[in-house]
């Protein structure tokens, strides 16, 4: 008998009418796993797509599916891993933000719900002594891999609003360095 694996399992179903037309030709599971695809050829998926399934009625479709591996146990959530180096140094921890979500951006990737229970901080070695780290995303359906200023500024935003604390100083930090780094 082969042991029970887990998986993750997203499901989705069309609501609005724009999303029924849209599911004609292609469904929110079969893009979030072409995004994810991409995702992991870059380095920057927390998790591992296996595929998806679509059940239709003709053209119609009815509900579908994506199916991911579970993420990795040594991965760091964001929320809780930022909230630690906020308490030790927040002008630092906001700054390394900022070059991390720059670097992102230069590869170019835009998360366009970008909160910080939707990104993971890669483990990196103890001797490594780093002014950012590597982020790795889940929730891929709406993600793009070309940016314009405009993505820019939208992820900026979210991460002023869901992400930091509403502190001047540490915000000030942030996009500050943000900008150095990106080259705004």
């Amino acid at each position: 008998q082969t042991p029970h694996k887990t998986r993750i399992l997203k499901l989705s179903q069309p609501q609005t009418m724009g999303r029924r037309l849209l599911g004609t030709l292609i469904s929110a599971s079969a893009q979030e796993h072409r995004a994810h695809l991409r995702a992991e050829r870059a380095g920057i998926a927390a998790s591992q797509t296996l595929g998806y399934l679509e059940l239709r009625q003709g053209p119609r479709l009815i509900r579908s599916m994506q199916i991911q591996e579970p993420l990795a146990p040594q991965l760091l959530p964001l929320e809780s891993y930022l909230a630690a180096e906020l308490k030790a140094n927040a002008v630092l921890a906001a700054q390394k933000l900022g070059r991390s979500l720059a670097r992102m951006h230069a590869l170019p990737f835009f998360h366009a719900d970008l909160k910080a229970f939707h990104a993971f901080v890669k483990p990196q070695a103890k001797d490594v002594n780093t002014d950012a780290y590597s982020l790795l995303w889940i929730d891929l359906g709406r993600v793009s891999f070309f940016m314009t200023p405009r993505k820019r500024i939208i992820n900026l935003y979210q991460s002023l609003r869901f992400v930091l604390p509403n502190d001047t100083g540490i915000q000030d930090a942030f996009i500050e360095a943000y900008c150095t780094e990106g080259g705004w």
